[in-house]
């Protein structure tokens, strides 16, 4: 049996959380593996990772560039041409090989022009990853814009119709309630799933403090992953040196940064808070090892994300880890929190109310009793579901 594996981006954590786990399943069943990502992933750690360790699995590469702008034009410019870049490589591998199924692990990248243009697999049955479905937003006061919300609505309805798709598998909830509200048909063709989180090793805290040069009896908060303005990341920094707030609190930066970040990171004030040893800055891509440090080493992770209506990989990652989180009410990272008890919500925009979070789980005043094996999102999130679901849907 072969299966090709599509991952049109190679940015963020997808390919050590999905890809890999769907890779360890496969192959465990002697299964042939073709994997297709962009070039700019040729030189990515995480690729490297995954080809030293699976050196069984092909790669063949996309020739694309990323869209310079990204006003609705330009991506739909950019969907389409990576589609007909997709379709091509496809039939490249059909001509020299038989292909049993398809796995595309983010099709949002290219969703709106697979709507469009139709199936690039020539009939090969496929199972898709959307991560970021956005037409439900507005039903849940996510967002108050409109814009384009019929015609995606509409779009993704299309790609439903497929005669070869298997399944569409979401971790968003809230866009499955909202579909079996609307009663959207074929929601047959449409699963659940909760993000997979296995950690590479647990590390103590002496060794954890001591990699990141962390004071000893410190409470590290984690910013983790892609670092946008969006994150609450300098509402965070400013609360901090409170006379209110805790003086053993540090604030951890781990992960790629923006330009504007990191221009702004550059003022006194910011500099005085790394001199003191009260921020710490890792502003680079965190490999599997990196990653296990950081969340052994945090005791509060920072998801107070500022009208960011997505769902987070480090949500969860926090919980299995049974790290508390500081959340705003806004989007499925609030709703999340407050339905399994992750953590504390705030009012990003109110200093007051982020010093008050702080202090509740620096002080222990938030009950942590439900971040345990009993937590329906924790005992969910455990990879062996995710496998055996992505096996069952390409494996038999």
């Amino acid at each position: 049996m072969r299966i090709i594996i599509i991952e049109p981006e190679f940015d963020g954590h997808y390919i050590v959380t999905y890809v890999k786990f769907v890779i360890d399943k496969l192959l465990l069943h002697k299964i042939d593996i073709i994997l297709i990502t962009s070039l700019q992933a040729k030189n990515h750690s995480s690729l490297k990772f995954l080809k030293k360790t699976y050196p069984r699995i092909k790669v063949k590469f996309l020739k694309y560039v990323r869209p310079k702008r990204h006003g609705s034009f330009f991506l739909l410019f950019y969907q389409i041409k990576l589609y007909f870049l997709i379709k091509k490589t496809f039939s490249e591998i059909l001509d020299n090989k038989k292909i049993d199924k398809v796995f595309v692990n983010s099709m949002d990248h290219f969703d709106k022009a697979l709507a469009i243009l139709g199936d690039p697999f020539k009939g090969t049955p496929f199972v898709a990853i959307y991560n970021s479905p956005k037409f439900h937003f507005h039903f849940f006061n996510f967002t108050n814009s409109v814009r384009f919300k019929l015609f995606s609505k509409y779009l993704f309805e299309r790609i439903l119709k497929m005669n070869n798709l298997v399944k569409i598998l979401v971790n968003d909830h809230l866009f499955i309630k909202y579909i079996k509200i609307i009663s959207l048909k074929n929601i047959n063709k449409i699963f659940f799933f909760f993000h997979p989180v296995k950690f590479y090793k647990n590390y103590s805290k002496k060794i954890s403090y001591e990699k990141l040069e962390l004071p000893k009896n410190s409470i590290p908060i984690l910013v983790y992953g892609y670092l946008r303005m969006s994150k609450g990341i300098i509402e965070l920094l400013n609360a901090l040196s409170d006379p209110r707030v805790s003086t053993k609190l540090v604030v951890i930066l781990a992960g790629i940064q923006v330009s504007e970040l990191r221009k702004i990171l550059q003022q006194e004030y910011y500099n005085n808070l790394v001199n003191k040893k009260k921020l710490f800055i890792f502003d680079y891509f965190h490999n599997e090892k990196d990653e296990a440090i950081l969340f052994s080493a945090a005791k509060i992770v920072w998801v107070a994300y500022n009208r960011i209506p997505f769902a987070s990989g480090v949500l969860i990652q926090a919980a299995v880890k049974r790290i508390p989180v500081i959340a705003t009410y806004h989007g499925i990272i609030g709703d999340l929190t407050f339905k399994y008890n992750l953590g504390v919500r705030v009012n990003i925009d109110i200093k007051n109310s982020i010093i008050k979070a702080l202090n509740n789980i620096c002080y222990k005043k938030y009950n942590s009793k439900f971040l345990n094996n009993k937590n329906i999102l924790i005992k969910n999130s455990k990879p062996k579901f995710f496998m055996n679901l992505i096996y069952n849907l390409l494996g038999n």
